[in-house]
């Protein structure tokens, strides 16, 4: 007798190894849309902390502390202050971090006053919250919030 097609143990045994590779695979791709996640709201904070330093050191009075009292922005928050921050969805939307800028005292640098600055940057990850910190340079703060002059030899 002839034998056509296959028989039941060898269909059954095909399923599974179908059905551990799938299972492979998936996990895979699981963990890789986590780690991109990750990898992107990572990124979008480094362009958050770079924004807040560029800003700092430049003199925006939006961004500038004073000595006692750090400016915070807790998650939605920003795109108020600063509305050219770009909105969007994803990690791109501004709603999905947080900031603070705090003022560590004057120092001297290459022959001109300034402050020291740390800003910090935070964003929620499927891993929990995750901050980048920066130190900078910019000038005090006028009284009454005025727009400070340029450090010399910096700005």
């Amino acid at each position: 007798m002839t034998r056509h097609g296959l028989s039941l143990v060898e269909v059954i045994i095909a399923l599974a190894v179908v059905a551990i590779a799938f299972a492979i695979l998936s996990t895979a791709l699981v963990f890789n849309l986590r780690v991109t996640g990750t990898s992107g709201a990572r990124t979008q904070t480094t362009q958050y902390l770079n924004y807040l330093g560029r800003l700092v050191s430049g003199g925006n009075a939006d961004a500038l502390p004073e000595a006692a009292t750090p400016l915070t922005w807790d998650y939605g928050d920003m795109g108020t202050t600063f509305q050219d921050l770009p909105g969007g969805t994803g990690w791109e939307s501004v709603e999905r971090y947080r900031a603070q800028v705090e003022h560590l005292g004057a120092v001297a640098y290459v022959g001109a006053q300034g402050v020291q600055y740390r800003i910090t940057v935070c964003s929620m990850t499927p891993n929990g919250e995750s901050c980048a910190t920066a130190v900078t340079i910019g000038p005090e703060r006028l009284a009454g919030g005025g727009a400070p002059p340029p450090l010399p030899g910096i700005n």
